[in-house]
């Protein structure tokens, strides 16, 4: 499979694609987070080869294969209807990854996740719309998630796999599988 046409390389940037063996997913090296920019359009209409390559992999089953793929966009995205659709056919074709980004808790209705449902309670939630977080370091999702003594988030969903930023006065994380 070859993305040839202008549209399919103008798709490479409305996905941002991370796509590696289990195995291989590691923070990048110094030298590759000083890399050069890379161009959104691909004249030669080879920019999501390697995408390709890596769902075949997962269609084959190739053990440990995990395919990510992250669906960039405003409330619309937010709100989980187009990506829950996506994400439902490509893991019947694909396999299972789980349900996806959710945060520990949302800042408003316009944030949900279709393959999770979640509780919360102590959280406080700097939007990057609202500039509230003095350092302007936010997450994904545009989110600061800071959590108060106690602090709790329930996720129930097929299959979590957890990760956070670090902090060296951060709590700790329990889960069951």
């Amino acid at each position: 499979m070859r993305a040839s046409s202008r549209g399919s390389a103008l798709l490479a940037a409305a996905l941002a694609l991370a796509v590696a063996p289990t195995s291989a997913l590691a923070a990048p090296a110094d030298d590759e987070r000083a890399a050069a920019p890379v161009e959104l359009e691909d004249p030669s209409g080879v920019a999501l080869d390697r995408f390709f390559a890596a769902l075949a992999r997962a269609e084959a089953d190739e053990p440990g294969m995990l395919v990510r793929v992250m669906h960039v966009g405003d409330s619309s995205i937010g709100l989980d209807g187009l990506p829950h659709a996506l994400r439902r056919r490509m893991q019947a074709r694909f396999g299972d990854g789980g349900a996806g980004f959710v945060l520990l808790d949302r800042e408003s209705e316009n944030y949900r996740n279709q393959a999770a449902s979640m509780t919360a309670t102590g959280w406080s939630i700097c939007y990057l719309a609202y500039k509230c977080d003095a350092g302007g370091r936010y997450g994904y999702a545009a989110h600061v998630v800071r959590g108060a003594p106690g602090a709790r988030t329930r996720i129930e969903t097929k299959r979590l796999n957890m990760s956070a930023a670090a902090r060296t006065d951060g709590g700790t994380r329990r889960g069951s599988r």
